[in-house]
């Protein structure tokens, strides 16, 4: 982000006030899982890196009377995430089943190392010349990222219709970054998306309009944010399609890999107290590969 505010104080003149920050955290992560009858267990192993940038100056354009500061802030990190998944599926007749789900990660904390420089400094003919260096230091410290546990359902009938909801939440109240806590609060997010295929099986003389997945969803979420005593929410509306490819047969079952178009119509926080308000459209292309690899020869 890229902020500049402009006021005019009293004996002073104009003054420039710019924040910019930017940067992020990756995540590299290896997952696997397993299956105890109807019992399905997964847990994702991942390595948090990156860093983020931040940047704040004030400037005063219209006198050379006093000096400009700017403040620059850098944090990096690097350290191990867990995360881990549940389902459990119960099948009834006439196709009927229903799978119970839940997701989760356990309180952590990410190793840290923050750099700070505060200097004041002169701005001639557009070159800024650095005067005085008021913050010099580096220090390493721990930044603990909340718990988050999930669940959720889905209700399937065969290959037809399919059902699911699901509920989350994260503790960011806990939230503790360089000694500093009680910034944020408990966010949550809920969802629900049905899909419909008319006839998954249909045949190459009937319409491929009978192959496709149809899907539509809705999702509500709260920041961890509270700005001026004012909660910040979400509300997305989703609408997708399935495309599947040709199916064919590998050993005794067939394979199809699906092409997967969405769209996201959402809107972001609000205009009251003063906040700002994000109406936004995304688009998304998914892809689906179920190759079979790795298959043992019968005959050499």
């Amino acid at each position: 982000y890229n902020i500049l505010t402009q006021q005019t104080q009293n004996n002073i003149g104009q003054v420039n006030y710019s924040y910019t920050g930017q940067g992020g955290i990756n995540q590299l992560f290896w997952g696997n899982g397993f299956k105890i009858k109807n019992l399905y267990v997964g847990a994702n192993l991942a390595f948090l890196f990156g860093n983020f940038t931040y940047t704040s100056r004030d400037s005063f354009p219209t006198s050379s009377y006093f000096l400009n500061t700017k403040y620059l802030q850098k944090t990096t990190f690097n350290d191990l995430y867990y995360s881990f998944g549940l389902q459990y599926k119960l099948q009834f007749r006439k196709g009927w089943s229903v799978t119970f789900g839940a997701t989760g990660s356990m309180q952590t904390s990410l190793n840290t190392q923050q750099t700070t420089l505060d200097i004041n400094y002169m701005n001639v003919l557009g070159v800024e010349v650095d005067k005085d260096t008021n913050i010099n230091a580096t220090k390493n410290a721990k930044i603990i990222i909340p718990m988050t546990i999930g669940g959720g359902i889905v209700i399937k009938k065969s290959e037809k219709l399919l059902v699911g909801l699901d509920y989350s939440v994260q503790d960011w109240s806990s939230f503790n970054s360089f000694g500093e806590q009680g910034l944020l609060k408990n966010n949550q997010k809920a969802s629900v998306g049905i899909q419909y295929i008319p006839d998954k099986n249909a045949g190459r003389g009937e319409s491929y309009a009978k192959k496709i997945f149809y899907r539509v969803g809705f999702r509500y979420a709260d920041s961890y944010l509270d700005l001026n005593n004012t909660p910040l929410k979400e509300y997305t509306l989703t609408f997708g399609a399935g495309f599947p490819l040709r199916k064919y047969k590998v050993g005794e079952t067939y394979s199809q890999s699906v092409v997967n178009l969405a769209v996201e119509m959402g809107q972001l926080g609000t205009t009251t107290n003063e906040l700002i308000r994000e109406r936004y459209m995304r688009v998304v292309v998914g892809f689906t590969l179920n190759d079979r690899w790795f298959i043992k020869r019968k005959y050499d």
